[in-house]
């Protein structure tokens, strides 16, 4: 799911009438890769911020923030690179959100900590760990006006990091699930044999 908030945005479907580049264009268009991520950080920060703002309807600071997310996308040119169901989202107000919407939109904090690792912006924490939401608000400029210059700040990493970085992540999703299934260890090694699960990287990763 992680690895995706990034590979999605390399596919060849059209995006506002011009196509997103692809990663074989990743050296090439460095560029337009890193705005277009960067625009991402900027959607997905609004939606997380949406999130935690529900409870705050008739409170006067939490409206008036609420308030300030839609212009400040626009005014940083990436209104038009927020997904449907985030435009929703961001539009109702404070205290009318579904429940499903709510947990969906409070996860998209996690994709903004990987597409900023993506662009050497913020470390990556452990897996087992969080990451504080206003730390990496503010890193990421969140409703400041000088918000775009994260472009030149960042340094987009290099299709082997990012490959390695989809690995790990696969893993550890994929151990979480089995956990949930079995609740049993695994013999890493042995499961890498039998090709039970192929692409097992636990470099680096603490087991214990």
């Amino acid at each position: 799911m992680i690895w995706q908030k990034i590979t999605a945005l390399f596919s060849t479907k059209e995006n506002n009438g011009k196509a997103t580049p692809t990663v074989d264009d990743w050296e090439g268009q460095r560029l337009a890769v890193t705005q277009r991520i960067v625009k991402r950080i900027f959607c997905l920060s609004a939606c997380a911020c949406r999130a935690n703002l529900e409870g705050g309807a008739g409170h006067p600071d939490a409206q008036a923030v609420h308030k300030q997310i839609r212009p400040w996308l626009k005014a940083v040119n990436a209104e038009a690179d927020l997904e449907p169901w985030e435009a929703k989202l961001l539009d109702k107000p404070l205290g009318k959100l579904e429940p499903a919407e709510h947990v969906k939109s409070s996860w998209c904090g996690e994709g903004v900590v990987l597409l900023a690792w993506a662009l050497q912006l913020f470390p990556l924490p452990p897996h087992d760990k969080t990451t504080s939401g206003q730390e990496i608000a503010r890193r990421m400029h969140f409703l400041q006006p000088d918000a775009l210059k994260l472009v030149a700040m960042a340094n987009l990493r290099s299709q082997a990091e990012l490959k390695e970085m989809k690995s790990k992540v696969l893993t550890i999703h994929w151990r979480l699930r089995e956990f949930n299934l079995r609740s049993q260890p695994i013999n890493f090694p042995e499961v890498t044999k039998r090709g039970i699960f192929n692409g097992i990287n636990i470099k680096g990763i603490p087991l214990a």
